[in-house]
């Protein structure tokens, strides 16, 4: 087909869909003056639906879901971010979600999803039905000891059954999405780490603008000011900036270590120092540790990053020597600023977690077996503490069976990307397996000190590895293809 030809089958297939658009211009007008909703609601969905209908008519119903999908993945991190009641992120993933999935049940496309996927997922929807069935009873959980801001999340039942479904949306629904989309796009998991990392770096960005005074971003989000000073970003707390950030880290460092022209490197170092101000104007004690432990592991273990290791080790040395000679009082203001001593907040915040930990343990001993609920999945400073809490041991067990499939999953890829005759693995390897599994190792890390156990944002490493696994031409424990139903095995489920 020739380029002119092309163009008039677009236009012809963009006349309708535009006339469709106006069509639908009307509907959205007429729903703004029937709801009450301000002008710029009905006016954005209107140019998001021209947008749509303009990518479907030129490039195909494919090229708009995995569109979505990289939109969805780069604002998973701002989750403070709500548009008319609705978070930008999960709703760009329903979308990609529906659109690929149908079109790969029309068109019968064969996908590869790793079981691991399932072995969460059905851990989180039996332990949810499960205490909904026998919820623990209502004196021993007007009994326990909960922080005023946690409050909300007391009642058995409903808020369980939200957790639960928000909790399936990051860990099922994410890496399924993925696994639909990188066969259609061989690169796209390289492209959903950098656009997950370029995500942080915004939110980064603004946490730096809101705390010299320049915006005033968060306040409008939050509707609130930080007592303590510390800046949130685009999310909801600053301990989410700070462990967003951190998990983001290894993605930077591995671009990094792979350009080999001048403006995206500098584009990159621009990112990774704006992160690095974002964790600290976020004042995380656990996000800092995270995100300095998650550097050095990827400069030591990846082959190619690991020449920069020992000239950052000694200039980092000399820094640290200059300053504390020069200015030690410096050191003793910064020190502070990120409470690591002499902070009246960081004493408190202590005391709270110990008064959590005593709980989730209390917790565990009154229901064992399948736990109290979700819904006291985040209330805790210890994502370990918290599964026992929440689901007990079946959760537990359920969760690090997950993450040793993972792990069996990167090692597989690892050698995978290397052997592959062909050029899609290999493209989209280059270290990228280790580089999302010490992004995940460092969330589990860091979820020793923090809360941070059901976000859509903690769950991308895992869906990157899962698109990684979709690609991957070793399938030996993979059942065939059928056409119709689900067929799952130690290597994945496919349609």
């Amino acid at each position: 087909m020739t380029a002119r030809t092309r163009s008039a089958v677009d236009l012809r297939a963009a006349v309708p869909a535009l006339l469709g658009i106006g069509v639908l211009a009307a509907g959205l007008v007429a729903l703004g003056d029937l709801t009450g909703l301000p002008p710029a609601v009905p006016l954005t969905a209107l140019v998001l639906v021209a947008v749509a209908a303009l990518v479907v008519a030129t490039r195909g119903v494919d090229a708009l879901g995995v569109g979505l999908l990289v939109g969805a993945v780069a604002t998973v991190p701002w989750n403070a971010v709500v548009f008319a009641g609705l978070k930008p992120g999960p709703v760009m993933l329903a979308l990609a979600l529906l659109l690929l999935g149908t079109r790969a049940l029309v068109l019968r496309r064969r996908v590869v999803v790793p079981a691991w996927v399932w072995v969460l997922g059905g851990t989180i929807t039996v332990v949810a039905l499960a205490t909904l069935v026998h919820p623990p009873s209502p004196g021993y959980l007007a009994a326990r000891f909960v922080p005023a801001e946690l409050v909300a999340h007391t009642e058995a039942g409903w808020p369980g059954l939200v957790t639960a479904i928000g909790w399936l949306v990051a860990a099922v629904a994410l890496p399924l999405t993925v696994c639909l989309a990188a066969p259609l796009r061989p690169g796209l998991p390289g492209r959903l780490a950098s656009a997950w990392a370029l995500g942080a770096a915004v939110s980064a960005a603004v946490a730096l603008t809101d705390d010299a005074g320049l915006t005033h971003v968060s306040l409008r989000l939050r509707g609130l000011v930080d007592v303590g000073g510390r800046e949130a970003g685009l999310t909801v707390q600053p301990t989410h900036l700070a462990v967003a950030t951190a998990l983001a880290l290894p993605v930077v460092v591995w671009r990094l270590t792979r350009v080999r022209t001048a403006w995206p490197a500098a584009g990159w170092a621009a990112a990774g120092l704006v992160m690095v101000g974002g964790l600290v104007v976020s004042e995380s004690r656990g996000g800092l540790v995270a995100a300095v432990a998650a550097v050095l592991v990827t400069l030591a273990l990846r082959r190619r990053s690991r020449p920069w290791l020992a000239p950052l080790a000694v200039l980092a040395a000399a820094v640290a020597v200059v300053v504390v000679v020069s200015a030690p009082d410096l050191v003793g203001g910064a020190a502070e600023r990120l409470r690591l001593a002499g902070a009246d907040s960081a004493a408190m915040s202590n005391q709270v977690r110990e008064q959590l930990g005593a709980q989730a343990w209390a917790d565990f001993a009154h229901a064992p077996v399948q736990g109290i609920g979700l819904e006291v999945a985040v209330q805790g400073h210890n994502i370990w503490l918290q599964l026992l809490a929440a689901g007990g041991a079946l959760l537990l067990l359920g969760f690090l069976a997950t993450a040793a499939l993972v792990a069996a999953d990167v090692a597989v890829l690892g050698g995978a990307a290397k052997r592959s005759p062909t050029v899609e693995l290999r493209r989209a390897g280059s270290g990228l397996p280790l580089v999302m599994a010490i992004s995940a190792a460092t969330w589990l890390l860091v979820g020793t000190v923090e809360n941070h156990l059901t976000d859509l944002y903690l769950y991308v490493p895992f869906a990157v590895i899962a698109g990684m696994r979709a690609l991957s031409p070793t399938r030996s424990t993979d059942t065939e293809a059928i056409p119709t139903g689900l067929a799952a095995s130690s290597g994945g489920v496919r349609p």
